[in-house]
């Protein structure tokens, strides 16, 4: 049933003589991480793992995942809502997980930092990435980035320092403790 996924995966790019009902790289996609023989294989199969690898970068979609969880953001594909998320595929490559939408993050109506990494999804396709050792590891690793990158004090504080600085230049009334 083509429906659903036309409402949750619209198409938004079309090339000339593409046609907008034309999901079937998708499909591919869901019936690689999905199999009508077994949809909820959770972990996935190694040769599912391979076959998923060889049509999406699940690396950089871990990487997405991360990112959604790190600032909060619970209306996400991978979390609760599992939507506002694009997938792309090139014409001659993987198939790439995109961020849209980030309404609720940080402080905003978003998540805390004490939020379960792994809770509050109901999709068996991302349950089933969640249970896969070596899909969980890019999803980890993601995390260290994070943690490493522009988490880091090192990289925080100038931000900080200076915004501070902006702040006290222009006699803006703050508390320096919150």
């Amino acid at each position: 049933d083509i429906a659903p996924y036309r409402f949750m995966w619209r198409k938004r790019s079309l090339g000339a003589g593409d046609s907008a009902n034309n999901y079937s790289n998708l499909f591919t996609l869901i019936d690689i991480v999905s199999p009508p023989a077994s949809p909820n294989a959770s972990p996935l199969p190694d040769a599912t793992v391979k076959q998923f690898a060889d049509i999406a970068d699940f690396e950089q979609w871990m990487r997405i995942f991360a990112v959604q969880r790190t600032v909060g953001n619970w209306d996400s594909y991978g979390w609760e809502r599992g939507k506002n998320g694009y997938t792309y595929r090139p014409e001659r490559g993987k198939f790439a997980m995109m961020t849209w939408d980030i309404d609720f993050t940080m402080g905003v109506d978003g998540r805390g930092s004490n939020a379960d990494p792994f809770g509050g999804t109901s999709d068996p396709r991302v349950l089933a990435m969640y249970n896969t050792p070596e899909i969980v590891r890019a999803y980890w690793r993601a995390f260290q980035d994070i943690v490493d990158g522009p988490l880091s004090l090192s990289y925080l504080d100038p931000l900080i320092d200076a915004r501070t600085a902006a702040v006290r230049a222009n006699n803006v009334n703050y508390n320096p403790a919150v």
